[in-house]
């Protein structure tokens, strides 16, 4: 029986395939929604395979950078904690027409995201969550054994 943070991070992949199929298909709102998912997906992978337990509701069970703040001796990460951030206007705003600014500059307006997210938006929301995945997947096998040994690890491979 897998453990639940191979369940997790086994799930973080195949939504990151999801991503890329809808983003083929120019659905760049639900590409870039499901690319948060698999990041956040993998963040919470990572989270167990240290034996804690993420945050699974509300908003700081989809902010990454909350999610892997249960891990506090993670190393500090620029790069990710940029992912992280960029990624998370996707939860909500992917799927929700609301008042808005659009990514081409436009005056806010009340717009459905199928309107204004671009192919470029999609593909900046998978490539964050290939960083995230690529991370949290390096990080697992040695997440269960020892969280030092992930620490210096994460010191190693962090973009």
């Amino acid at each position: 029986m897998p453990s639940l943070h191979e369940t997790w991070i086994r799930q973080a992949e195949s939504d990151l395939v999801v991503a890329k199929e809808l983003k083929g298909n120019d659905r760049w709102c639900w590409a870039a929604f499901c690319a948060q998912q698999a990041a956040e997906k993998a963040a919470k992978a990572l989270v167990y395979a240290a034996g804690a337990t993420p945050p699974t509701s509300g908003k700081d069970g989809h902010a990454i950078n909350k999610v892997l703040g249960h891990l506090p001796d993670l190393p500090d990460s620029k790069r990710l904690r940029d992912a992280a951030s960029a990624l998370l206007r996707h939860e909500s705003g992917a799927r929700y027409p609301d008042l808005r600014q659009d990514d081409r500059g436009l005056p806010p307006a009340i717009a459905a995201p199928a309107d204004f997210y671009t192919e470029r938006v999609a593909e900046e929301a998978i490539e964050n969550a290939e960083i995230m995945i690529r991370f949290c997947r390096s990080l697992i096998p040695i997440a269960a054994q020892r969280w030092a040994e992930v620490c210096a690890e994460a010191r190693r491979v962090a973009p």
